[in-house]
């Protein structure tokens, strides 16, 4: 009777242990930073901009920063958007010498959340080649 207790005490909690193992679902994901590039040319400057296809997909819900290694001359303003075109927080602008500056895009934005990135030059540059950027995107 008392190993037939036992047993069934045993039973049971090895039952809760692997139910409570069975909730861990795999391990956590964090954000983390990815590669950009493009090039900046508009025909009216600090006017157009331009609109990245590029769908990425925000990772924990937190920020979103960017930071470049290399700019074009003129500088750059950038910014997060969905899909339908609506700015998520608020464009950011760098001048050619801020590199290695990373800046806060959107604050609070909810993990899952679709986004694609759109860029303009910062300052009226007719002859300010290259007009090509290098960075990365904390999401």
């Amino acid at each position: 009777m008392r190993l037939k207790s036992i047993a069934a005490r045993t039973g049971f909690s090895a039952a809760v242990t692997i139910g409570i193992l069975g909730v861990h679902t795999g391990p956590a994901h964090a954000a983390g930073w990815h590669g950009i590039q493009g090039t900046v040319h508009q025909k009216r400057v600090g006017k157009d901009w331009y609109h990245s296809s590029n769908r990425r997909v925000k990772v924990g819900t937190g920020t979103v920063r960017a930071l470049f290694d290399d700019l074009p001359k003129s500088g750059i303003t950038f910014k997060i958007r969905t899909k339908s075109n609506r700015t998520i927080g608020d464009p950011e602008h760098w001048t050619a010498r801020e590199t290695d500056l990373a800046r806060v895009l959107a604050k609070r934005v909810r993990t899952l959340t679709p986004m694609y990135a759109s860029f303009k030059q910062y300052d009226a540059c007719d002859r300010c080649r290259p007009y090509s950027f290098s960075g990365s995107l904390y999401y």
